[in-house]
């Protein structure tokens, strides 16, 4: 008598299906990475990592999706919902797969066809069913955490989901929020409810006005949760890696039934304002490592967070016994930052400092210059005169220079009030520019006190002097600040864009950043790996080595750093967009191009090199598929 043939009807999606994701093909991603990196993937280890089986890496469908799902159990009470999970990798053939796991247990038929089985060791056990799958592989291996995920799951992830189309990126995942929403929706607001008395209760002082501004902050929040939650409908993430051309991008998608949420509604603020970057943001230094741009904001929106804020600030310090002018003047602060802003840039980059240079022992004049050069310098534009800026950063000095503030610091600090950083602002002068201000945090070390390996310094050797500061100038109708430790770099940044958005020295004269001249976006810019690198090679990591390290090896990576086929400088755009619709969208975009995956793959090849990284087989991929034709 024949054997019973196993079930190959399709089954639908379960309706509490609350994420998915899946990574199309292992084989052209491990493929992809190998080529580009030189790294290859040791598979048969992933393998036995995962199921602790590494002859099963033989059996493995790699061409074929890896999925995961997690659903709701509706079975399951609402106070322990305890979801479905589940992951699926296809496999070459039941019999082969199922020969390769019998060396690592017994398998039990527990249907035509299909087995179960458990995989792994002690706590990282799961549960497994084998099966005959439709879709691009002939079979499947369905696990979860517990035998019933392998159960509910593995019909559909089997014979529903692996029976889809393929995404059209390497790797899709979603996140929906109508399961929980239905479910769990009318609880979210008593839960929540209860956690903010429980956590105001918790952060309790006794004092009746902090207690209530510390509740009202609380219940803010809470309430902003329970709208944000039901406004909000899924998320999306796609990865794609474009094998030839040497390119990764991604996106993330916030999408939105409705738009009750504070959150929702400053998502959507400027969805009528998309373009291109606004002039300002050309006119940016050139030598920035990251650059970025938005369109404002509308202070109207801010005045509940600027009357609680408030009210908790001055709450708080009257709860220190601090004088209530004191704590207006804190509170003001505060406020006055969630005022209306035009519209915005803003830049950073590195300060070059030599290669594999090293502070000798003792030596903390050269570690405050390589720690500065870390730091880097940062810069901001504002479509606005300085006014209102100037005005903040007046009153910022003035109100940490109060007595009572400087006593309640050095109190808090253990420390000397003459020892806390010093703070001043006003008037500066910078050879070639006009109109600008400084604010200098200054801190002031004895040298006595601080020795290199606990070796003491003489005592009368010079204090050590740290200093950070804050250049504004007046530019027109607009405002630049620069932000640094290293003031020679920022008067250089304020005198670049001084020029114009058309200077050689500007934005405006870098490559690789067209596609933000064509897109219409709602904020974006750009980042690179040259800040990183360059701190590494040549800032912190080299007065780290400076202070206790001393390694020849470590320097050749640091030279390495340094000398990237494209210097860590190509562009890795960065942009978002809205779209309205039911839902509506907020999409956030990346794209990495060949010059930057060239720099990772030769810091990749050197960390390979001195790792000693012993050569690993990867299973071989199928050929990848021909290009779509031109039209």
């Amino acid at each position: 008598m024949a054997a019973p043939a196993p079930d190959m009807s399709v089954v639908p999606e379960p309706a509490d299906v609350v994420a998915i994701v899946r990574w199309k093909s292992p084989a052209v991603t491990f493929q992809t990475i190998q080529q580009w990196f030189g790294v290859p993937i040791p598979v048969e280890d992933i393998s036995d990592e995962l199921f602790h089986a590494p002859q099963a890496a033989a059996a493995l469908a790699l061409d074929a999706p890896v999925d995961l799902v997690v659903a709701l159990d509706p079975k399951a009470p609402d106070r322990d919902p305890q979801p479905f999970v589940g992951f699926s990798v296809g496999m070459r053939s039941v019999d082969q797969a199922r020969h390769a796991f019998e060396r690592h247990g017994a398998l039990q038929e527990v249907g035509p066809g299909t087995y179960r089985l458990e995989l792994g060791r002690h706590q990282d056990r799961v549960s497994c069913l084998l099966g005959p799958s439709l879709g691009p592989s002939p079979a499947r291996l369905v696990c979860g955490p517990r035998e019933r995920d392998a159960e509910a799951l593995q019909p559909y992830m089997a014979r529903g989901l692996a029976a889809a189309p393929l995404p059209t990126t390497d790797i899709h995942g979603e996140v929906r929020f109508g399961p929980v929403q239905r479910r769990f929706g009318p609880m979210l607001p008593s839960a929540l409810q209860m956690g903010s008395s429980f956590l105001s209760h918790e952060i309790g002082t006794g004092d009746r006005a902090l207690d209530r501004a510390t509740t009202d902050a609380v219940s803010g929040v809470t309430d902003e949760v329970v709208a944000l939650v039901n406004d909000l409908d899924g998320v999306q993430v796609d990865l794609a890696l474009e094998q030839g051309a040497r390119v990764v991008s991604g996106d993330m998608s916030l999408k939105f039934k409705s738009r009750t949420s504070w959150t929702a509604q400053r998502m959507f603020e400027n969805e009528g304002k998309m373009g291109a970057p606004p002039e300002l943001y050309w006119a940016l230094p050139a030598a920035a490592d990251a650059a970025f741009y938005n369109r404002g904001m509308d202070g109207k929106p801010y005045e509940g967070i600027r009357r609680v804020g408030g009210d908790l600030i001055r709450a708080a310090m009257a709860h220190e016994k601090l004088p209530t002018a004191d704590s207006d003047a804190v509170a003001r602060l505060f406020q006055e930052a969630f005022q209306s802003w035009p519209v915005s840039v803003s830049a950073s980059g590195h300060i070059d400092t030599p290669v594999g240079a090293q502070a000798r022992p003792g030596d903390l004049d050269a570690m405050q210059k390589q720690l500065s050069g870390a730091m880097g310098w940062q810069m901001f534009g504002l479509e606005e005169k300085p006014d209102r800026l100037d005005k903040w950063l007046r009153d910022f000095a003035a109100a940490y220079n109060r007595p009572a503030i400087q006593r309640w610091f050095a109190t808090q600090a253990h420390l000397d009030a003459k020892k806390l950083p010093k703070i001043r602002y006003g008037a500066t002068t910078v050879r070639g520019l006009t109109g600008v201000k400084a604010l200098e945090v200054t801190m002031t070390v004895d040298r006595s006190e601080f020795g290199h390996d606990g070796t003491p310094q003489p005592k009368n050797a010079k204090p050590l002097t740290l200093a950070y500061t804050v250049l504004v100038m007046a530019d027109g109708q607009r405002t630049w600040m620069a932000m640094g430790a290293d003031r020679p770099t920022l008067e250089k940044r304020l005198a670049e864009v001084k020029a114009g958005a058309h200077g050689a020295g500007t934005l405006s004269a870098r490559s690789g950043l067209e596609a933000l001249r064509s897109e219409r976006t709602l904020t974006g810019g750009f980042m690179s790996i040259a800040g990183v690198a360059s701190q590494a090679a040549g800032g912190l990591l080299s007065a780290l080595e400076g202070h206790h390290m001393s390694s020849s090896d470590l320097n050749e990576i640091l030279d390495v750093l340094a000398k990237m086929p494209h210097h860590g400088e190509t562009p890795i755009i960065i942009t978002s967009t809205a779209r309205d619709g039911s839902p509506s969208e907020v999409t956030m975009r990346f794209r990495a191009s060949k010059g930057t995956i060239d720099d990772i793959a030769s810091l990749t090849a050197v960390l390979a090199d001195h790792a000693m990284m012993p050569p690993t087989m990867v299973a071989p991929p199928p050929p990848p598929a021909p290009p779509p034709p031109r039209h």
